[in-house]
């Protein structure tokens, strides 16, 4: 047997965690199907959805609730009927049934509430003071009570959805922050979340959900008025919406809100058009680009990349979870309150022909499994690292396949078919100065990562 260089490599020990979840928003799926959506994997055969998304990988479905959708009427004059109570219940019984925890958005709304609009349910209109307080005390508990009895608690459960400027307000566009006021209604909803873990024995965590370009400024206010109950941030992050941000600055604003308010940072919400050209449903499609900044095509195989590289850095930076919301919302005849078919579907997982695309690969993209000294294998030798020029690679496994990532997680350089065995050299000469993640798949078709450092001054 060929005798293993000895060397000192840098181990990822901390860079990646042991654990960095994948999750999917499965809001619409059962209005999608009811009204004709069809869905299929790559090789055109017809899938249960949420089957399908658990066996591609997924380990988390997230749902939003609104407290009466039928409120309101859809573009068709319908009453619409997605995300109220029974169709959480009957989405979280099927996710359940296939595997799939659940995170829970509650809207306190009876329709889409986000940066811009917090309207609360139009039952409440009127309500004020401690009446206020307790309809939104009561109606959190009572929906953990409704999934607790048919087996389905939530792993998380968010108390209001993309609130930046406002919560459970009384006007339309939202009125801004009542710093004093809006804290209590949180505190409202969170304590509703600790007393029921306590009178029912379980561990429910709590969330806030802010959008990225607000999450300093909101983070810092909501514990300056008392709201610190929570166990996650969560964060919305789609490129079309910041064309400005970087994925690198997504790393950073995870790290420094984990580091600064303790709290478990996670995406709630991001999403990649692969596509910028309509479907045939006559539905204009609202993610028109991917911003101006970030490296990845509107193409299937650039959705693709682009979560992967999300997701490596956010989990780099000590994030936990990486959800992609609405990755199922096909064309079918569902009706919003603005159209019929899919204003999603350039961003949805699925082609114009409802077969599945590339971007189920991420669901168990190994990139985010922990490196820690017990998961690497000691028989792969990579030296000299620090280097420059080259880069050697001895492994007694053959790798099947390798991938050079930079600190943002695009792939620079990779081999894939004609895979290089169990000895060979990376070029790095061409490569600027700096830290890479390199990505070997062994033939028993385990990957393993090392930081490798490349030292070169050009």
């Amino acid at each position: 047997m060929k005798a293993l260089y000895p060397i000192t490599f840098l181990l990822l020990s901390g860079w990646l965690p042991a654990q960095c979840l994948q999750g999917v928003d499965l809001s619409y799926v059962n209005a999608i199907e009811q009204a004709g959506g069809i869905y299929r994997d790559a090789d055109g055969e017809r899938v249960d959805p949420y089957r399908y998304f658990a066996d591609r990988g997924a380990e988390m479905v997230r749902l939003r609730l609104w407290h009466r959708p039928e409120n309101i009427r859809s573009k068709c004059g319908e009453p619409i009927s997605s995300g109220g109570m029974e169709d959480v219940l009957l989405a979280a019984r099927k996710a359940d049934s296939s595997g799939m925890g659940l995170n829970l958005a509650i809207h306190y709304g009876d329709y889409f509430v986000d940066p811009g609009k917090q309207r609360r349910p139009a039952a409440w209109d009127g309500h004020s003071g401690q009446v206020l307080l307790d309809s939104i005390y009561h109606y959190t508990y009572r929906t953990l009570e409704r999934l607790h009895a048919q087996g389905t608690d939530p792993v998380i459960v968010a108390v209001g959805n993309e609130t930046n400027n406002g919560f459970v307000d009384a006007t339309e566009p939202t009125n801004g922050f009542e710093w004093a006021a809006d804290a209590d209604k949180f505190n409202a909803g969170l304590r509703a979340v600790r007393d029921f873990n306590t009178a029912q024995g379980t561990s429910i965590r709590s969330a806030i959900h802010l959008t990225e370009n607000y999450a300093r400024h909101g983070a810092s206010g909501l514990t300056a008025a008392g709201v610190t109950d929570y166990d996650i941030l969560g964060l919305s992050y789609y490129p079309h919406f910041n064309p400005q941000t970087t994925v690198a600055e997504i790393g950073e604003l995870v790290s420094h809100l984990g580091e600064t308010y303790d709290k478990e940072i996670m995406i709630f919400e991001t999403g990649f058009s692969h596509n910028n050209t309509g479907g045939s449903d006559g539905y204009n499609n609202f993610l028109a680009g991917n911003g101006e900044v970030v490296d990845h095509p509107a193409t299937p195989a650039g959705q693709r990349a682009f979560l992967g590289a999300l997701s490596r850095t956010v989990c780099a930076a000590g994030g936990t979870a990486v959800y992609y919301w609405e990755p199922a919302w096909v064309s079918s005849g569902m009706c919003d309150a603005w159209g019929q078919g899919s204003s999603y579907e350039n961003a949805s997982w699925f082609d114009y022909d409802g077969r599945a695309l590339p971007a189920f690969d991420w669901l168990s993209d190994d990139g985010t499994v922990s490196t820690q000294d017990e998961g690497l294998d000691v028989r792969t030798s990579v030296y000299p690292n620090p280097g420059g020029d080259t880069l050697n690679v001895e492994s007694q496994l053959k790798v099947v396949e390798w991938q050079l990532l930079n600190t943002e997680g695009v792939v620079v350089a990779a081999v894939g078919a004609e895979a290089p065995g169990q000895s060979f050299t990376v070029r790095m000469r061409e490569l600027p100065a700096g830290t890479y993640v390199l990505r070997l798949k062994m033939e028993n078709g385990r990957w393993e990562t090392r930081r490798v450092v490349v030292g070169n001054e050009r």
